[in-house]
């Protein structure tokens, strides 16, 4: 019986549509249910790991946090060229 600390492989196929049937253990000790959004990353030696979507964002938003420091927001920014560019267009 595996510890619920310590990491496990779960033996799994791929069916005819392609999709991945995640053993019911595997996704117990997650709180994976039905409907529960994940993503598949491959590492640079071609592993694959699968993580919940929230996970996928928090590590993604550590990245831009470390690379432009956490009082940047990127989504302001974004936000303020778009205004402009809508005050420009609309002035033409």
């Amino acid at each position: 019986m595996k510890d619920d600390n310590s990491p496990g492989s779960w033996p799994t196929k791929i069916d005819s549509s392609g999709r991945i049937m995640i053993p019911a253990d595997a996704r117990s000790g997650r709180g994976w249910d039905k409907g529960t959004e994940l993503v598949l990353e491959e590492d640079v030696d071609g592993t694959i790991r699968v993580v919940t979507l929230e996970q996928f964002l928090e590590r993604i938003q550590d990245y831009f946090s470390e690379k432009f420091g956490p009082e940047r927001s990127l989504v302001a920014e974004l936000r303020a060229e778009r205004k402009q560019e809508a005050l420009r267009e609309s002035r033409n």
